[in-house]
């Protein structure tokens, strides 16, 4: 009931009434399509607090309807004349049964205003379609399930992505206790004394740092029994007892003596620092196989031997079907009950207005000037510029932007409703006028 033919079904009962009831076929053809739409097209959507509206859906046959119906259960503000059509046709012809439908209709659309941040209706929508339009209560796990028609598949692949994890953290596992075998069959390979890793490179043995002095054969074997010496003496009480070469090393001593002038004593000096340095160097070639050079020093084989990991193809963890719908809510700004918002623009359109108009002229219930007041409230505050009023780019923004585009409808007929439903009913009274789908009023015959 949306473009390309809305007008066709719309005149079908202002004809009828422009031609004062002469012609009785527009009352026939006007009671078929409603009838038919009744049948094949409205449906209840489900939407938070049970609110009772109604939505023309879009339908596609290959002409057997009641076996091949494909049905679009869309929101579109071009369809929001069926209000008004269904309204005005229920009063002239006596159905009251059409008027609260077109009651339900028109509140339709006065729901998918009040939705949106912007207070405005989108262009185009879909919503989910309730079992029975009798009672509808609201199910959150069905409204994810339309937003989500994939949700056994994606649990499937996040269920296969838990498995490739468990499968490679299987494998590192088995290489790393691999690497570990093989880095202790190096290490006994290359330490054929059989005493321990920490024994044999990380824990010298203790003992006096100058025990490895090699005294040449031809001096005096107590080189420090000269007679003069530069060396300043020792400190009173200071121990010089083998056993206390770790603290003798760790703790800060006397100054240090000047070289020595006897280039023997030189020698000595240098063999000793050379041999203390080859025990205490774990980054010497004999011991970096297999082994970590930044491994402490601290006993065990744990953390010295290098695991060589496999480089791994990026492996992102699937959403799961909560995590779908919490990040395409948040990206999108989709409102409860709404499953796409496929055009998130609003043109200046009248229909939704229009149909307020009748409702509050046919009904005369004061609450549809309330809804209309809402409705203008919006529009004006998205809309405004210094010139005149632009269509906006979306209205899921609480502040849309214009895209500077002014219709011709927007004069001709949506603002035009708007000052009708806020006129008194004798201005351009229903009882004297038809108006056509452009809002220009016809006087009917007395």
């Amino acid at each position: 009931m949306g473009g390309s033919q809305d007008s066709t079904y719309e005149y079908f009962p202002k004809e009828y009434l422009v031609l004062g009831g002469l012609e009785p076929k527009y009352k026939t053809m006007h009671i078929k399509t409603v009838e038919a739409v009744k049948k094949w097209l409205l449906y209840r959507p489900m939407v938070p607090k049970e609110r009772d509206i109604l939505f023309s859906a879009k339908v596609s046959t290959s002409g057997d309807p009641e076996n091949d119906l494909r049905t679009e259960y869309e929101v579109t503000h071009l369809t929001c004349f069926i209000g008004g059509m269904f309204g005005l046709g229920g009063k002239i012809f006596d159905r009251p049964e059409d008027v609260e439908i077109a009651k339900k209709l028109t509140d339709g659309c006065v729901w998918a205003y009040e939705s949106m941040p912007s207070g405005i209706m989108p262009e185009g929508a879909s919503v989910v379609p309730c079992a029975s339009t009798q009672s509808c209560p609201w199910n959150e796990t069905l409204w994810w399930e339309h937003l989500d028609p994939s949700a056994d598949w994606r649990e499937a692949q996040v269920e296969a992505w838990e498995n490739r994890q468990r499968e490679k953290k299987q494998e590192q596992d088995e290489l790393r206790k691999q690497s570990v075998e093989r880095g202790k069959a190096d290490l006994t390979d290359n330490n054929p004394t059989g005493k321990s890793i920490e024994e044999e490179t990380l824990v010298p043995e203790k003992k006096d740092p100058l025990a490895d002095i090699h005294v040449p054969k031809d001096e005096p074997k107590k080189l420090g029994s000269a007679k003069k010496t530069d060396y300043p003496a020792p400190e009173p009480g200071l121990n010089k007892s083998p056993s206390n070469v770790d603290e003798h090393l760790l703790k800060k001593r006397d100054p240090a003596p000047p070289a020595s002038q006897d280039p023997r004593k030189a020698s000595a000096d240098e063999a000793a620092n050379n041999s203390l340095k080859d025990k205490l160097d774990l980054n010497s070639a004999e011991n970096t196989d297999g082994v970590s050079n930044d491994a402490p020093a601290s006993g065990g084989i744990v953390g010295k031997i290098k695991v060589e990991e496999q480089a791994e193809s990026p492996d992102p963890k699937p959403l799961t079907h909560e995590e779908y719908i919490k990040d395409k809510l948040e990206r999108e700004n989709i409102p409860p009950g709404f499953v796409n918002i496929n055009s998130r623009r609003y043109i200046l359109r009248p229909e939704a207005i229009e149909s307020v108009w009748y409702m509050y002229r046919i009904t005369g219930d004061p609450e549809w000037q309330e809804k209309g007041w809402k409705m203008w409230e919006a529009i004006i505050k998205a809309t405004r510029t210094e010139y005149g009023n632009s269509a906006v780019d979306n209205v899921l923004s609480e502040e849309p932007q214009p895209v500077d585009e002014m219709e011709s409808f927007w004069v001709a007929e949506t603002l035009k409703y708007f000052y009708l439903l806020f006129s008194t009913p004798d201005v351009i009274s229903l009882d004297d006028w038809v108006l056509n789908t452009e809002a220009h009023p016809f006087k009917r015959p007395v």
